[in-house]
C-alpha cells in the first residue's frame, strides 16, 4: 500500500461535548488500520465542525456558521485525500486488506459528508427565517 503521511489533530472532549484542548500529530500509515483511523479522525472532525456550524446558525451567528462549515469542508477534504490515495493503491494492485475497521471508516466518511450537505441547507433555512423576522 502507498505510504500515507497525514497530520491529524487529536481532540479531547469534555462533558459538554466541546473540545478544550487538542494536539497535532503526524501519522504515517503503515497498515489498513492506520488508514482507517485517519479517515475516522478527519471525517469525525468534519462532522463535529459541521454540527458546530449548525449550532451557530441556530443562535443567529451566520458568519461564524459559514466559517465553521468551511473548516468542516477542509477536514472532509483531508479525509477525501486519504481515501483517494487508498483507491489509487487499490488500482495499482496494492490495495488494503478489507476489514471491519476499514468498512466502518468508509461509513464514517459518508455519514459526515451527508451531515455536511444537510447542515448546509439547514443553515440556509435558518438564515432565510431570520431575514423574514
Amino acid at each position: 500500500m502507498t505510504e500515507l503521511y497525514k497530520t491529524c489533530i487529536v481532540r479531547f472532549r469534555n462533558r459538554d461535548g466541546r473540545y478544550p484542548c487538542q494536539k497535532e500529530v503526524k501519522v504515517m500509515a503503515k497498515s489498513t488500520e492506520d488508514v482507517a483511523m485517519m479517515l475516522i479522525v478527519h471525517s469525525g472532525d468534519a462532522r463535529t465542525l459541521a454540527f458546530q456550524a449548525l449550532t451557530a446558525a441556530r443562535e443567529g451567528k451566520f458568519e461564524e456558521a459559514k466559517k465553521l462549515l468551511a473548516q468542516s469542508e477542509e477536514k472532509a477534504l483531508k479525509a477525501h485525500h486519504v481515501q483517494t490515495e487508498m483507491l489509487a493503491a487499490e488500482a495499482n494492485g496494492e490495495g488494503p486488506e478489507i476489514n471491519i475497521l476499514l468498512v466502518h471508516s468508509q461509513d464514517h466518511l459518508m455519514t459526515s459528508m451527508l451531515a455536511q450537505e444537510l447542515i448546509r441547507e439547514l443553515i440556509y433555512l435558518h438564515e432565510i427565517k431570520s431575514d423574514k423576522q
